[in-house]
């Protein structure tokens, strides 16, 4: 005996809902930019995150919270010449 699937899908396409979906996935981008920012901007800041393991886990952290938009950006970390603390982020 198999089990079947007894599951539906409803698959609705509309101008409306193609524009809904297009306004969320670029609220996303903006969202994962300014996350971005706040990391570089606390580069430069007394008291901000600037160690290259903190660094790299508040970005992972950005990653996780957008799942569907960072796999369309490069972020590139630039360390100091004692590689201990980050000098520079670049992503697009």
């Amino acid at each position: 005996m198999t089990e079947k699937n007894t599951d539906y899908y409803l698959e609705v396409k509309s101008a409306k809902k193609a524009l809904k979906e297009t306004g969320m996935k670029s609220q996303f981008e903006k969202r994962f930019e300014e996350e971005l920012q706040k990391i570089k901007t606390s580069l430069s800041k007394k008291g901000g995150t600037k160690t290259v393991d903190k660094v790299h886990q508040r970005i992972g952290r950005a990653k996780q919270k957008y799942p569907s938009v960072h796999m369309r950006y490069q972020i590139t970390v630039t360390d100091d010449s004692q590689g201990k603390n980050v000098v520079d982020i670049t992503g697009r």
